[in-house]
């Protein structure tokens, strides 16, 4: 009898013949893994691991400055992007770093709520500080600026206007960005007006 491969699945034995080209599980039939492809697994994961060891010096950063050193910041009439910039991180690694304990988030929120007084001080501070009708010009739009910026931070005390969507409230756009246009015309007019006071003078 020629020579047969058996295959026993509980059936009448079925007889195929050797040479019918069906390949046996053999060490020599299967595909060997190409050269390099376990180190493109640990390439693709490289971009990760860094990221993540970047995120996580940046927390270390923050946990070394404490909340307290944030609060100060912010109270002072710093934002955000500032702190994050002085601390040395981004914007984004900072907000994690907050909103990851329950009491640096409550101080934070706090801190916001009294920086509200810092910006009325700015104010006064910059119509005080006006020596002359052109500082004081500019020193009104800025201080306009300021107590916006209060208002907006703490609505309650500052009295600002606000627009119900629920339980939350959506800042008016529209507001803040006529506030930015008033000043920024304001500040160049008194520019002009300043070289022309120069060019009368000589």
């Amino acid at each position: 009898m020629a020579d047969t491969a058996m295959l026993d699945v509980g059936k009448p034995a079925l007889e195929v013949p050797a040479d019918a080209g069906i390949e046996r599980a053999t060490g020599e039939n299967r595909q060997a893994p190409q050269a390099g492809f376990a180190d493109s697994l640990v390439a693709g994961h490289a971009p990760v691991k860094r990221r993540n060891r970047k995120q996580s010096e940046a927390m270390k950063k923050l946990d070394r400055l404490g909340i307290e050193w944030y609060c100060e910041q912010i109270i002072s009439g710093e934002n955000m992007t500032s702190v994050a910039r002085a601390a040395g991180v981004s914007n984004s690694a900072l907000y994690r770093w907050l909103q990851a304990d329950t009491r640096r988030a409550n101080a934070s929120r706090e801190a916001r709520e009294y920086s509200a007084e810092a910006f009325v001080d700015k104010a006064e501070q910059a119509i005080l500080g006006a020596a002359s009708k052109l500082d004081l010009l500019k020193a009104r739009e800025l201080a306009f600026h300021y107590r916006w910026k209060a208002s907006k931070i703490a609505p309650r005390d500052f009295g600002d206007r606000l627009q119900p969507a629920g339980d939350v409230t959506v800042r008016d756009e529209l507001e803040e960005l006529e506030g930015a246009r008033r000043l920024a015309f304001v500040l160049a007019r008194a520019s002009v007006a300043l070289k022309q006071q120069k060019a009368d003078g000589k």
